[in-house]
């Protein structure tokens, strides 16, 4: 019998051990390199894939003839889709470059102020399917910063989508960054629960979406496109109180990371055991303001510290993200037990579906003063 060698197991062994030797910012500077250097292939191949499936079902011959123009008819409007999301993108990076190019030449705090409000836009150019629910790469890094003259670019950047929170820079590199997203278990926000105006606004917003969707797609229902009209004006002339209630914690779910999954945020630590500027402290279970009296409790209406379909905005407390941007909405609230001093619930992002991101923006971060610039880097 003859006698195994262990001279190639001994070689693995040693390579997986160097390999896990390697320093973390070495393997970040390797990681992004590959990122920059896969990114354009990536998107190359997506968009060959797309072309050979619209060529080869163009041509392709079916026995009824009807059925081939919808069928062709459909690739058209997705093309047209896809078109018109491409030229948006290349609008908003035309613009900021104009933007860019004013704030250099005039120099005035105005262009400043709006270019910290607005964000700087940027590409999504590579996602892991193996970190798909956590972490995607754009196309910004320190060169842009040096294009900027300042530190915008960097560690704990928010990056947002509309009003919405995607998550935080955490990597830059030359020419790309890595952003860690909301759904990945390792970040944590701060938040708590706004129930009202931005609620309101969510609702207007969708409705606006619904309509335009409606238009592009020739759909001439004139009766439902008069009811969401009228929808939409009550909206507006409605006067919705705002509330600032419970305050918790939201973490991303550790499940499966792969694209299929549907995103899902958990939260803890849901209670408004201290007072703060928005009001006093309330009780858990009922609500109720500690400073009402015991006489009055028991006619006492207090809405409750946390419902389903609660809006959920950073508090500005965890040091990354600004006060009031939108994080989440409340989906389900778990039932308390014997003992419980806080809720636990699970929350969508309000981003929607975040699989299909393309163009983003990302702010400064937090403590970033657009007036009180460094001096420019020298290059």
């Amino acid at each position: 019998m003859r006698r195994k060698q262990s001279q190639p197991y001994l070689f693995i062994f040693c390579f997986l051990f160097l390999l896990m030797s390697i320093p973390l910012q070495t393997a970040e500077k390797m990681k992004g390199s590959v990122a920059a250097l896969l990114g354009p292939s990536w998107e190359s191949l997506a968009n060959t894939k797309l072309r050979l499936a619209s060529f080869l079902s163009f041509t392709t011959k079916g026995a009824d003839s009807h059925d081939q123009s919808e069928e062709r008819l459909k690739e058209l409007e997705l093309e047209n889709t896809l078109l018109m999301t491409e030229n948006e993108r290349l609008r908003l990076m035309a613009e900021h470059d104009l933007r860019l190019n004013s704030w250099k030449e005039e120099d005035s705090a105005s262009e400043k102020k709006e270019l910290e409000g607005r964000g700087i836009p940027a590409k999504v150019i590579f996602r892991s399917p193996s970190s798909w629910n956590s972490s995607l790469w754009l196309n910004v890094g320190a060169n842009k910063n040096e294009d900027l003259g300042c530190s915008y670019i960097c560690k704990n950047s928010p990056v947002m989508l509309g009003k919405s929170v995607i998550g935080v820079i955490d990597y830059v590199g030359k020419k790309q960054a890595r952003v860690k997203l909301i759904t990945d278990s390792g970040l944590t926000l701060s938040v708590r629960v706004h129930r009202g105006s931005d609620q309101k606004t969510i609702l207007l917003e969708k409705v606006d979406l619904l309509l335009k969707s409606m238009s592009a797609s020739s759909v001439q229902d004139e009766e439902v496109k008069n009811l969401l009209n009228s929808f939409k004006e009550k909206l507006k002339k409605e006067t919705v109180p705002r509330l600032l209630l419970a305050k918790g914690e939201l973490n991303g779910c550790s499940k499966s990371s792969w694209r299929s999954q549907a995103p899902c945020l958990r939260g803890i630590g849901f209670n408004y055991d201290f007072a703060d500027q928005e009001g006093p402290a309330r009780d858990l279970r009922t609500g109720i303001p500690e400073d009402i009296p015991l006489s009055q409790r028991a006619t006492y209406q207090a809405p409750p510290l946390v419902r389903v379909d609660d809006l959920l905005v950073t508090t500005g407390m965890d040091g990354i993200f600004p006060e009031g941007l939108h994080v989440a909405k409340v989906v389900n609230i778990h039932p308390l037990k014997e003992g419980d001093y806080f809720y636990e619930l699970d929350a969508e992002p309000t981003a929607g579906d975040m699989n299909d991101l393309s163009v983003v923006f990302i702010l400064p971060p937090l403590g970033f003063n657009p007036l009180d610039l460094p001096p420019p880097i020298n290059r």
